[in-house]
């Protein structure tokens, strides 16, 4: 019995250790994984019944872009791209942030949750 816990345990350790690194590409903004995927890193509100607001830091990559949806990487410039500024707007409950490069403007959606939370526009 002990042989086979001593086996499930070390399986379960091997395999967490097989979960993707993501490595900081630029200002701590866009991250890559070891499979080349890029994701936009943000800080995210998160409500629970323990705590009332709870900031997550969470990787998203997938973009609207004109009716469609892409991955991140295949429109981001990793070189030009760089935070612009936040935007809240209290009355309607938006809260965003405004990204750009040198060919679009990227919109990460913070509040009301959408899906993809990342809308992309030409500039």
């Amino acid at each position: 019995m002990r042989k086979i816990i001593g086996i499930l345990v070390f399986f379960v350790v091997c395999s967490c250790n097989t979960q993707n690194e993501m490595k900081n590409i630029k200002d701590n903004l866009l991250y890559e994984d070891s499979k080349g995927s890029v994701y936009l890193k943000r800080e995210i509100d998160i409500m629970s019944e323990k705590n009332s607001q709870i900031d997550q830091s969470r990787f998203f990559n997938l973009v609207r872009y004109k009716d469609s949806t892409y991955l991140l990487k295949d429109l981001v410039d990793v070189k030009s791209f760089h935070f612009v500024k936040s935007v809240t707007d209290t009355i309607s409950i938006n809260k965003s942030d405004i990204f750009e490069d040198k060919k679009y403007i990227y919109r990460f959606q913070h509040l009301p949750p959408t899906s993809p939370e990342i809308k992309a526009t030409d500039k």
